[in-house]
């Protein structure tokens, strides 16, 4: 599904599964800008590359492990059960039992002390990591690796992987938008979290978080490779437990009496609180790490403004977008404009989806999952996405103010729909909740229906204040 797979071997250096070299050319220059960002966007790319690059030469003695997030007793005392984030270092899965094996030696070292308590542990409590998401159900997705007395086998073979990130997939992944920011981006922040970001990391899926494992067909790992959005942070195919185990007669099994082992340098888990409402580390690294793995490079020299519309089909749509753009044609004509029909997003490729939103200085989109792809816009433009109005609070909200809060380097503004930009709208009452829907009081009766601004003139002072930034922040640069 993701890039050919290619392992390269130069001087006995470890190179890594990414598409030739080039990959690893264009990570480099952004390694190499990490200062340049640090100045001016406060952010640092974290990689692994120096640290986890060559294969080991000889099994480590025993494992060892560090987690960030709340410590083993707090779970029930701050209102995050499970908001705790790990790296495993040196551990191995088993083949057989399917557990992942921590070596403590002779075990006689506690593995940690109970926060709350002082009570030693010398085994993992079963649920000390949570692989899923947080606010999904069934919640947690408890897991933990198996203290094992003694030291990694001798023979036993390590997985050419940088690192591993083992996460539970979930339900959400339907849309666009719910597959970036409850999936791929817990995954990244992971890693990014614990500084052990590599594109060459693989992706471990644990035990499915809901009913539908097969969504991951839809943006995970489609039938069509340029559809997938994993390539954004990883250039190697997604594996199961069942795929792993199925690997043990090839590389990646020791042969032991136990059912063979395939062990890795660094494993991590624990992403369920970093998911994108959940500010726990910045956006910016993960829309950098997606325009590098995909070879995306921007041109940061247009002299001239870009306005894009995001024109949809089926709900939530923008039904007077062509006179909009007609109006604002009209009003600033220095400008260039951009109309992408919900047809086109749908046949594009996910590369070409971040291409057309680097090109994009203000973009004008509704809400739901189609306007998510504003995540890549370049830094310091402006996404424009509307609200709907909630019937039953008789107030303009936004539907993912959640995540959109979050994304710390765009100007988001969240345009406000009032009940008379549903008068001309041709969707009504269909596109309507009934007074026995469940959802009626919490999301309004509008939350499907198309829109049909009525006052262009706000919508023209947005867009004008948008441009006069836009203009301040090249003129600046």
């Amino acid at each position: 599904m993701a890039l050919l797979l290619v392992i390269m071997m130069i001087a006995g250096v470890f190179i890594g599964q990414c598409a030739g070299q080039e990959g690893f050319e264009l990570w480099d220059q952004v390694e190499q800008a990490d200062q340049h960002h640090h100045q001016h966007h406060g952010i640092r790319l974290k990689s692994l590359r120096a640290q986890q690059a060559a294969p080991h030469s000889g099994p480590p003695n025993s494992s060892s492990f560090t987690c960030t997030g709340l410590k083993w007793g707090e779970d029930n005392m701050y209102g995050c059960p499970l908001c705790r984030t790990c790296r495993f270092d040196n551990v191995c899965f088993n083949h057989s039992s399917q557990d992942v094996q921590f070596y403590v030696g002779d075990g006689q070292l506690p593995l940690f002390y109970d926060a709350a308590n002082g009570e030693a542990h010398y085994e993992f409590p079963p649920d000390f990591i949570n692989t899923g998401h947080l606010s999904m159900s069934p919640s947690p997705m408890d897991w933990a690796p198996k203290a094992v007395a003694g030291s990694i086998p001798g023979g036993a073979t390590f997985s050419d992987a940088p690192v591993v990130a083992y996460v539970s997939l979930n339900d959400a992944v339907f849309n666009f938008g719910h597959a970036l920011f409850d999936f791929l981006f817990p995954v990244f922040n992971t890693l990014q979290l614990l500084d052990v970001y590599h594109p060459d990391f693989q992706l471990l899926l644990a035990k499915h978080q809901g009913n539908s494992p097969h969504l991951i067909e839809l943006f995970i790992d489609p039938a069509e490779a340029d559809r997938s959005m994993l390539p954004m942070i990883s250039c190697r195919s997604v594996l199961t437990l069942d795929s792993l185990a199925a690997q043990k007669t090839q590389a990646g099994s020791s042969g032991q009496d136990n059912g063979g082992l395939t062990c890795f340098s660094s494993f991590v888990a624990g992403s369920g609180s970093l998911h994108t409402s959940l500010q726990r580390t910045r956006a910016l690294p993960f829309r950098e790490a997606a325009f590098s793995n995909l070879g995306i490079v921007e041109d940061k020299q247009r002299s001239t403004p870009r306005i894009t519309m995001l024109k949809k089909k089926g709900k939530r749509v923008l039904e007077n977008a062509d006179s909009i753009m007609t109006h604002l044609k009209a009003k600033f004509p220095t400008a260039d404009f951009e109309t992408l029909q919900g047809e086109t997003i749908a046949t594009m490729s996910v590369k070409q989806q971040l291409e057309a939103m680097s090109r994009t200085d203000i973009l004008i989109t509704p809400c739901g999952g189609v306007g998510t792809v504003l995540t890549f816009l370049p830094v310091g433009a402006t996404a424009i996405v509307m609200n709907y109005w909630h019937t039953t609070l008789q107030t303009s909200v936004q539907m993912e103010r959640n995540y959109y809060w979050n994304l710390e380097y765009l100007d988001i503004q969240f345009f406000p729909v009032l009940a008379e930009d549903y008068e001309l709208t041709t969707d009504r009452p269909k596109c309507e909740k009934g007074p026995d829907d469940p959802y009626l009081e919490g999301q309004g009766a509008f939350i499907a229906c198309n829109v049909y601004v009525k006052n262009l003139q706000r919508l023209e002072d947005v867009v004008a204040t948008a441009l006069q930034r836009w203009t301040v922040q090249h003129n600046s640069s």
